[in-house]
């Protein structure tokens, strides 16, 4: 994964590829959802602490369980592909750092469809084979009833008793996956990020050269840039929660289903 010296080239070069995987991730659930009819758009959201690109094409619903599948598995069968064309230049042309990371890189994202407690690929798959409507949603609802002493109307009670045994199920996998994936954030990544930080500040209170001055304000400007698109797209996502929340009126909440597919 270091294939350079300079800090700024790694992660510039990383990011690049994993974006442009990522593009075509999405692109792969939008070409299955407009071949079936469906109309789709991708856009930046997140998931945890993670900055994530979907395709919202909930009218999928609609179509047969078939075209469904294809389309939730799209974006994984994409993925699996560039790691596999990536591997064939490897075998016949020998190894090359950017390929390698291209590997790792579709690889990681096969990989992240597995986190269930997100709403990965993988979780739509689950919550439209166990027929439920908002496995995510209502599963939520479910534990902030168990938090709160039951001193609210038990959310299970309106659904099949098909659905509460899946939501109860996954509602412990939420809880699980969603501290396993915070732990890792504060344990690992943090402090990757911030020795990344102090590293950079470093060089540039030092003074090592042009090239260590150019590099590490370009590691400093794409740690940054990153992460003011995660709360922009946090905040348009959560924001209408949080202004809730503050005027003391209560959320209204949705049972809809929801078909976003993305990486």
């Amino acid at each position: 994964m270091i294939w350079s010296e300079h800090g700024s080239l790694v992660i510039l070069g990383q990011t690049a590829l994993a974006w442009v995987v990522v593009l075509f991730h999405e692109l792969a659930h939008l070409a299955t959802a407009r071949a079936a009819g469906v109309p789709g758009t991708i856009s930046l959201s997140t998931r945890l602490q993670f900055l994530v690109a979907h395709t919202d094409v909930s009218g999928i619903w609609l179509a047969p369980l078939r075209v469904r599948v294809t389309v939730y598995l799209a974006g994984m069968a994409q993925d699996a592909a560039i790691c596999g064309a990536a591997l064939v230049l490897i075998f016949f042309h020998g190894p090359h750092p950017l390929l390698s990371v291209l590997v790792l890189t579709g690889f990681g994202c096969l990989v992240a469809q597995f986190l269930l407690f997100m709403r990965t690929d993988l979780y739509f798959l689950l919550q439209d084979l166990t027929g439920c409507r908002n496995l995510y949603g209502d599963s939520a609802a479910y534990l902030r009833y168990l938090i709160t002493m039951r001193k609210r109307p038990d959310p299970l009670a309106r659904l099949p008793g098909r659905e509460r045994v899946s939501v109860r199920g996954y509602a412990v996998l939420l809880v699980v996956g969603t501290g396993a994936c915070l732990a890792f954030a504060v344990m690992v990544t943090l402090p990757i990020a911030i020795s990344l930080v102090s590293r950079a500040v470093h060089t540039l209170v030092t003074g090592s050269g042009l090239v260590s001055f150019l590099d590490a304000t370009l590691v400093l400007g794409l740690v940054a840039a990153v992460e003011l698109m995660w709360v922009t797209a946090w905040w348009r996502r959560h924001g209408h929660r949080v202004r809730t929340f503050l005027s003391g009126r209560s959320h209204p909440a949705t049972h809809h289903r929801q078909s976003r597919a993305g990486a």
